[in-house]
């Protein structure tokens, strides 16, 4: 079920109803009717450009947090200097405004929060992630929290088919992504490219673009899961972009 926040909110009595929702957001920093499902988003998401076509996929409803937030468990590590927006990085243009980070042992085990707010700020799987395209290839900025064994999966995308049909998208280690915190602006996954190389304050930082070629283009995507296989390594996402077949000559 996808993990959505935003909902209408149906008023039902004009004052009363408006002195609830005022009580909420003061009180508890929410909207009734608000979901979260399996996370709280931290920080604050600008708002998605309305000249993001549909192939620069919407991650609105399920970013976990900003890129100005301190997300995993240092002060002062985040992607501040990652310029936001649609941006062109490794030659593709992706919609950049938020992470989705996944689970992993080491994560939860660092993590100070109690054990219910770690199961909703990093989710073990992020499903339903609409799409509703035909693409020959699928381009995702990502990276992972930590490392793993070299070709050790630490996650997939399992894609969704209209037919009903799946293709998982295993994340590989030192092949699909590898740790964001990098010893050199050249560090980078053999099977990925380096789409943005900054720092934080504690390291220099990159993230890579991973290709997957749709073995299927004739049919529509309906939706992507992400999910982690609970290694040591955290997978995130920061953003997905569908690529067009080519026609047929």
């Amino acid at each position: 079920m996808p993990m959505k926040r935003r909902v209408s909110i149906v008023a039902e009595g004009v004052h009363g109803g408006i002195a609830f929702v005022a009580l909420c957001i003061l009180v508890l920093g929410v909207i009734p009717g608000m979901t979260q499902e399996s996370f709280y988003l931290q920080g604050t998401i600008p708002a998605r450009d309305p000249q993001a076509g549909p192939s620069l996929v919407d991650l609105s409803d399920y970013y976990t947090a900003s890129l100005d937030n301190d997300w995993l468990v240092s002060i002062g590590v985040n992607l501040q200097a990652l310029p936001k927006g649609i941006q062109t990085l490794a030659g593709v243009q992706f919609d950049v405004r938020g992470i989705v980070q996944l689970a992993s042992t080491e994560l939860l085990s660092q993590s100070t929060l109690g054990d219910q707010e770690k199961e909703k700020q990093y989710p073990r799987a992020v499903k339903g992630i609409p799409v509703g395209l035909k693409a020959g290839r699928v381009h995702f900025l990502q990276a992972s929290a930590w490392s793993a064994g070299n070709g050790e999966k630490i996650g997939e995308y399992v894609i969704r088919f209209a037919d009903g049909q799946t293709q998982s998208v295993p994340l590989l280690f030192q092949h699909s992504l590898i740790d964001w915190w990098v010893q050199t602006a050249t560090d980078k996954p053999t099977n990925a490219e380096i789409a943005w190389h900054g720092s934080h304050k504690m390291s220099a930082v990159s993230l890579f673009k991973h290709t997957w070629t749709n073995p299927s283009p004739e049919k529509a995507i309906e939706k992507i899961d992400f999910v982690s296989a609970m290694t040591k390594a955290a997978p995130f996402l920061v953003a997905i972009t569908c690529e067009p077949a080519p026609r047929a000559r």
